[in-house]
C-alpha cells in the first residue's frame, strides 16, 4: 500500500492470484454504497497494453521480454503454488493473461539473483501506472466488469465503514482452470482443487 493524503491505497492486482490457474478470468465489482463523503475510488490498468508499451521502448524492452518468457513464482506467502509461469502468457484459449500482485518472486535457484531486478522493475512499472493513471468512483448500483486476465485493479483508501462493494468471480470456458468446488480465500488449498 502507499499513502496519499489521509488514505492508504492497496496494490494493483488480479483477483484470485493465490489460486494460480484457478483464478477467475472475469471479475464483477458491484457497488451497493460508495464511501462518503469520498474515498474508495477505483483504478484499472490494462496490463497487456503495459507490456506492449514496455516492449516498444528500448529502455524497457528487456523487461517486456522477461515478462513474456521467464517462469516465476506466483505464490502468496504461506500458500505455495508449486507451479511456475511467466508474468505474461497466452493461455490455451488464445487469450493473453498478465499478472501482478505484491508477492511475485523469481523461482529459487541459480537464476534467482539475476531475475530479482526484473521482477522489481515490473512492480515499479505497475506502481508508476497506478500512481499516475486516472481514478473513478463507483456509485450505488453500478457494476464494474473486468477481464481479470488482462486488467489489474485496485482502489483508493477510505475511512467510511458503511462502504459496501461486492466482488463476484466468474469463470468462462476460456479460463485456464475452473474450480469444481467453492474456493476458500482465507486458506487457499490448491491440492484440493486438483482432485
Amino acid at each position: 500500500m502507499f499513502r496519499t493524503p489521509g488514505h492508504l491505497v492497496p496494490a494493483a492486482h488480479n483477483d484470485g492470484f493465490a489460486f494460480g490457474d484457478y483464478a477467475p478470468d472475469y471479475l464483477f465489482l458491484w457497488c451497493k454504497r460508495p464511501a462518503y463523503p469520498s474515498g474508495g475510488d477505483s483504478f484499472l490498468i490494462d496490463a497487456v497494453k503495459l507490456t506492449q508499451l514496455l516492449a516498444f521502448d528500448p529502455a524497457t524492452a528487456e523487461l517486456a521480454e522477461f515478462c513474456w518468457s521467464t517462469d516465476i513464482d506466483h505464490s502468496e506467502p504461506n500458500f505455495p503454488q508449486n507451479t511456475f509461469a511467466p508474468i505474461a502468457r497466452t493461455v490455451p484459449s488464445g487469450r493473453n493473461q498478465v499478472r501482478y500482485h505484491p508477492y511475485l518472486a523469481p523461482i529459487a535457484g541459480e537464476s534467482e539473483v539475476a531475475q530479482w531486478p526484473l521482477v522489481k522493475q515490473w512492480s515499479e512499472a505497475v506502481i508508476h501506472v497506478r500512481d499516475s493513471g486516472p481514478m473513478f468512483r463507483a456509485e450505488a448500483g453500478e457494476m464494474i466488469c473486468i477481464d481479470n486476465y488482462r486488467v489489474l485493479h485496485g482502489r483508493d483508501g477510505y475511512t467510511d465503514p458503511g462502504r459496501e462493494l461486492y466482488s463476484i468471480w466468474g469463470w468462462s470456458s476460456d479460463a485456464v482452470a475452473v474450480p469444481q468446488q467453492a474456493l476458500d480465500i482465507v486458506q487457499p488449498d490448491l491440492a484440493a482443487l486438483a482432485m
